[in-house]
């Protein structure tokens, strides 16, 4: 059993000023209280039948959130009166019952893996000041497929089949305004459905080189679009379903080594990725094409130091309405290890060149020009230090975060 629990509390202040002469057009300030409730509760049993391994599990997750959003706006008279048009009070509950069985066999060279999952969820989002309820329940079946063969010790080829369900994160069903600017916010919507994801996987692994190809389809694809209103300058992002996307995905690794002090690691990856976008009574729909290549090098340096420099670039990329721009990053470490591998320090700058923005602009000009960048702030100096005591084996073992503790991002 598991009791998770979020409360967040923000303040901000919104100042709209002309920079001719310093004038304050508007000024409102905001109150935010978030809190997020989960409950979970899991049982698995697990049976061996000569050489098949049954597994089955039950697993119940209720989750409840509280979100109350208060604005205050600059009257003529210099006093904050409360602005009820911003304003809002939401609420989200959520019930999932999940149940799944296993089976597992090794039939020769061949590894067979099988499952079937089944998820019944029954939620209710409330929009309290606009007095807007969504009540939902529905039973969803997720069935899963792998067969391997081992040609020997060298080599061994994979095929599978998926389909899986990603629901919304909470922060997506709240109908509140999050602004990133007094012209420019986002808004959540209770509305919004849940994607499904069926997909092929074949994979191929010779010695240390490891190659794939993923093929499928998301239905119901939860995005955002923006919306332009020239007259006020007021450009939201909305929240919604897309009927469809198809992609495809190429992956291959592989190390090489150099010399007996320097190795490298490779991974290219090459993307396909059509999506069907109905948007301001046209549809809109493209085949994009990317890569990404991530090269990790590690030299073995006199008395015992190692640098690793680690390198990313991905391609221009994009959507049916927005083209990325590329963008790379290098990341630059040095580790020692001392007294005889007891004690082991590592120093290093992540995002070396602050080069990893991501840089967007809007396809279709007839509609507007519209460009923005995200900068994540992720130039770091990290410096580590750890020590062995004694020869325990010991390990902690690394707790994994629960779907419903994803969705509190």
């Amino acid at each position: 059993m598991l009791f998770f629990s979020v409360k967040n509390k923000q303040n901000d202040d919104f100042i709209n000023r002309d920079q001719t002469n310093a004038e304050v057009l508007s000024y409102w300030k905001s109150d935010l209280v978030n809190k997020i409730s989960i409950y979970t509760a899991q049982i698995d049993a697990s049976q061996k039948i000569k050489e098949i391994d049954i597994e089955a599990g039950l697993k119940y997750s209720h989750s409840d959130t509280n979100n109350n959003i208060r604005y205050d706006t600059l009257s003529v008279g210099n006093q904050f009166v409360f602005d009820p048009l911003r304003s809002n009070i939401f609420s989200y509950k959520e019930k999932i019952w999940a149940g799944y069985l296993a089976y597992r066999q090794k039939i020769g060279d061949f590894q067979i893996n099988a499952g079937l999952r089944f998820e019944n969820t029954n939620s209710i989002s409330n929009a309290i000041t606009v007095d807007s309820v969504v009540s939902r329940n529905y039973l969803k079946w997720l069935p899963s497929l792998s067969v391997s063969y081992t040609f020997n010790k060298s080599s061994e080829f994979s095929l599978s089949y998926s389909r899986k369900i990603t629901r919304p994160a909470f922060s997506q069903l709240n109908p509140f305004r999050f602004y990133f600017s007094p012209l420019n916010y986002w808004i959540g919507n209770p509305y919004l459905l849940p994607s499904f994801t069926s997909q092929i996987k074949a994979t191929y692994r010779y010695k240390n080189w490891v190659t794939s190809f993923t093929a499928g389809k998301e239905k119901d694809v939860m995005t955002r679009y923006p919306l332009y209103n020239p007259e006020t300058n007021v450009l939201e992002y909305l929240g919604t379903n897309l009927p469809y996307r198809n992609f495809a995905m190429l992956e291959t690794s592989f190390p090489v080594r150099i010399t007996k002090w320097w190795n490298i690691t490779s991974q290219l990856a090459g993307y396909y990725n059509y999506e069907f976008r109905p948007y301001l009574d046209e549809v809109f729909a493209l085949s994009i094409y990317n890569y990404e290549v991530r090269i990790n090098q590690v030299f073995s340096l006199p008395k015992g130091f190692t640098v690793n420099v680690f390198g990313a670039y991905e391609s221009k990329t994009g959507n049916s309405l927005y083209i990325i721009k590329p963008r790379y990053t290098v990341d630059v470490s040095l580790q020692k290890a001392w007294f005889d591998n007891k004690l082991n320090t590592k120093i290093g700058i992540n995002n070396l060149f602050d080069s990893y923005d991501q840089r967007l602009e809007f396809r279709h000009k007839q509609i507007m020009d519209n460009r923005f960048t995200h900068w994540w702030d992720s130039s770091r100096l990290v410096f580590s230090l750890s020590y062995n005591i004694g020869s325990s084996k010991y390990q902690v073992k690394e707790t994994q975060k629960t779907e419903e503790e994803n969705r509190t991002r």
